[in-house]
């Protein structure tokens, strides 16, 4: 037996069926965004032995190739011997103005161990200057280390951690999110090699004077909301400063 459309509608409603069927057309309706993917690649890194200075420039440093849209972190562990509360003041990454994401330090016995992050948009170029002023003329260890990041959304870091110790292991403490990254760095100083635990990919690990290390380490890319443990041994009870930041 044939049934009008009315009918067959009444029919669909009494079965429960018919608002189900107006949320589906709904959903075919929607032009959904096409989910991106955050790729982070470490490219190149450079130092400062045993020079102090006010500012820093690492020449012709790899950026990765160029495409549009392209982020270019670096990060800075570094040392101030004769100088307490050491900042990074400002940077530039191939010649434009870059934004210091987080920096953080330790003072122990008038000297300086501190870590920071910067990060600028750099669309061409495989290489480019990284030029770091501190706000002390006396800073005489640095590394740089950079970072090529594609399909970034926010330049603020969506959350942070440090410590400062003399702990031989040291554990951060991050929240990451769906589509996000860890950057991490450290400076020790008469210490010994970094080992970083998973997740944490270890990218650089220079002797800066003697046994004094600056490393930079950063994850996998992170798919799934939770908290990650980012941690560091190097295996002597010596002073050293760690930092950590999320990039989503």
């Amino acid at each position: 037996m044939l049934i009008g459309r009315k009918q067959a509608h009444s029919a669909l409603e009494a079965n429960g069926m018919w608002n189900i069927r107006k949320v589906c057309r709904a959903i075919r309706d929607v032009a959904w965004p096409i989910p991106t993917t955050l790729t982070c690649e470490h490219q190149d890194t450079d130092q400062t032995i045993e020079t102090a200075a006010q500012v820093h420039t690492y020449t012709a440093m790899g950026i990765g190739s160029a495409e549009t849209g392209r982020h270019v972190a670096v990060v800075v562990p570094y040392y101030d011997g004769s100088a307490a509360s050491t900042t990074l003041t400002s940077a530039t990454i191939g010649g434009v103005s870059a934004t210091i994401i987080n920096q953080t330090l330790s003072d122990v016995s008038g000297q300086t161990h501190g870590v920071a992050f910067i990060i600028a948009q750099l669309d061409t170029g495989t290489t480019a200057d990284v030029v770091l002023t501190f706000s002390t003329t006396t800073v005489a260890r640095v590394l740089a280390s950079t970072y090529k990041l594609m399909e970034l959304v926010s330049t603020t870091a969506a959350d942070s951690d440090s410590s400062g110790n003399v702990n031989p292991l040291v554990a951060l403490s991050v929240a990451v999110t769906h589509n996000s990254v860890i950057l991490a760095g450290g400076y020790n100083t008469n210490g010994d090699l970094f080992t970083w635990d998973s997740p944490m990919i270890e990218d650089a690990d220079v002797d800066l004077s003697g046994n004094d290390h600056g490393s930079a380490a950063h994850s996998p890319i992170q798919l799934v909301a939770d908290t990650i443990s980012v941690s560091i041994s190097h295996g002597a009870t010596v002073w050293h400063h760690h930092g950590c930041i999320v990039l989503a």
